[in-house]
């Protein structure tokens, strides 16, 4: 792919996580920004597939991206309604879980209890 000169990305690529793109794109580093708007693309895409296939009435983004913001979602929704071609664009809703990454040990231990 294109290198960055002069980009913090060009120094430490290899250790980067979504979150340090995410602060460098906020702080203005273009570079950054370009990464991130090609992982917003990525994701849109994704889950476009997803509603396509499961045609769901909420798509609820946990784990790392659980703390979204107008940030990443102001460009994801409109990406992935516009890759959204065999289902109803408009059908789905896309929220941030409000367990955070606490959703799969809370939803375990409940199964657990409704099992006794």
């Amino acid at each position: 792919g294109p290198s960055f000169p002069r980009s913090k990305l060009t120094y430490k690529a290899r250790k980067l996580g979504t979150k340090a793109i995410r602060k460098m794109a906020e702080e203005g580093d273009q570079h950054a920004r370009t990464a991130w708007d090609r992982w917003i693309g990525d994701l849109a895409l994704g889950i476009a597939n997803l509603v396509t296939i499961l045609n769901p009435e909420r798509i609820a983004l946990g784990g790392g991206v659980s703390s979204a913001d107008a940030f990443m979602l102001d460009p994801l929704v409109p990406r992935v309604r516009a890759l959204t071609t065999m289902a109803d664009p408009n059908g789905f809703e896309i929220v941030t879980a409000t367990l955070e990454n606490d959703a799969g040990a809370i939803g375990a231990a409940t199964y657990v209890l409704r099992q006794t």
